[in-house]
């Protein structure tokens, strides 16, 4: 079963990019409405709007301010990347929190 990601990354260069390399490497994107196993936001002020379909991975920017990790995980956030973040450490952490979903 292929995991499937809601990417609401509002950044066009950074969501085409993630979306093929996603692809690429088994997961599926969520079609508007469909239910996903996992959603990667852009920015941590979108965290509530998500939370409780799917575990949250906000992409934050390099340039935020500190606390903004803070108010992402008060929000709700499951964890955080700072940009710019490794892709291979994105694919270990989005696997780490839809198998925690798996195994309950």
């Amino acid at each position: 079963m292929s995991t499937t990601v809601l990417l609401a990354e509002h950044e066009p260069a950074t969501r085409t990019l993630l979306e093929r390399q996603l692809r690429h490497d088994g997961f599926e994107l969520a079609a508007p409405g469909s239910e996903p196993d996992l959603v990667l936001v852009g920015d941590g002020a979108e965290v509530e709007r998500w939370r409780g379909q799917a575990p949250v991975i906000v992409l934050g920017a390099a340039e935020a301010d500190p606390y903004e990790r803070v108010r992402a995980f008060r929000r709700g956030c499951d964890d955080y990347l700072v940009r710019p973040f490794h892709y291979d450490e994105l694919v270990e952490r989005s696997e780490e929190h839809t198998s925690e979903l798996q195994s309950r």
